[in-house]
């Protein structure tokens, strides 16, 4: 059933009739507007809004022969048909129905689409991005930080994930056992998990994590106790990003704009060593 949501009041100066005695609706028209109400309820409704063109061409076409009297006009036969109000909302319910179900079958078609896309892009993924905190006034979002990566990397396909979706990371990893994952700033929490799920833990780079953070500082040392190579940790000059977490780590180079531009462009840095 359509949800009528508009309501009219009642002019109690315009004449309402209804086309039969089972007929549960009244009609009345004013000012060359056509409006219905149950017989049970005050409340009047404009047909035009709120049915579907179709179904209000065809209640018209059938109302239009009687005049606000409910007397019908000398020039015209009565109708045997009536309008019933139920079958035009079942009817504008089954179109709304049938628009869902062909909108559910684009998305169908759409997420086939996708799948097609990220089984192809399986193949030649060069790298897997794990980023850092996007949500602050200054923060590059997960798309700029993969451009940033995808920049030293000739343009090769890379596959981003923000900082929280670990689960997304490790499916990546799963998906593309080939691939250098890199794990930048905050999602550098998860080194020691993710060195657990990579076979090959020399294509794992840990790219200056904050190591103010006990638990990052740990996954950190974690990993590189598991076999990740302690040149693949790159620091930047303050705890913040990452010096000191490890020894023999790779130093990520300053550049103008202070420390933040330079904590950024560590991930034009680490494209350059995969």
């Amino acid at each position: 059933m359509i949800r009528l949501r508009q309501l009219l009041t009642e002019d109690k100066n315009i004449k309402s009739f209804s086309t039969s005695t089972t007929d549960k609706y009244e009609y009345k028209k004013e000012n060359d507007i056509w409006y219905t109400k149950l017989k049970t309820s005050d409340s009047w409704l404009d047909m035009k809004k709120q049915l579907s063109k179709t179904n209000y061409d065809t209640a018209i076409k059938i109302l239009s022969k009687y005049d606000t009297t409910g007397a019908v006009k000398k020039d015209v036969v009565k109708p045997k048909e009536k309008p019933n109000m139920l079958d035009i909302e079942k009817s504008d319910d089954s179109k709304s129905k049938s628009d869902d179900s062909k909108s559910k079958s684009d998305k169908s078609k759409s997420k086939s689409n996708d799948s097609k896309s990220k089984s192809a892009e399986t193949s030649s993924t060069a790298a897997i991005l794990m980023g850092g905190l996007d949500y602050r006034p200054g923060d590059y979002k997960i798309d700029q930080q993969k451009s940033l990566l995808q920049s030293s990397l000739s343009g090769k396909s890379v596959i981003a994930h923000r900082y929280t979706d670990l689960t997304g990371v490790l499916a990546s990893i799963k998906n593309n056992p080939a691939a250098t994952v890199v794990l930048f700033s905050a999602g550098c929490s998860y080194a020691s998990t993710v060195a657990k799920a990579m076979a090959d833990k020399t294509k794992l780079y840990i790219v200056e994590p904050y190591a103010k953070s006990n638990n990052t500082s740990n996954a950190v040392q974690m990993a590189v106790n598991a076999g990740v190579p302690s040149s693949n940790v790159l620091t930047g000059s303050t705890s913040a990003r990452g010096l000191n977490v490890v020894p023999g780590a790779t130093k990520t180079p300053d550049v103008a704009g202070g420390g933040m531009a330079s904590h950024w462009n560590a991930l034009k840095f680490v494209g350059k060593l995969i």
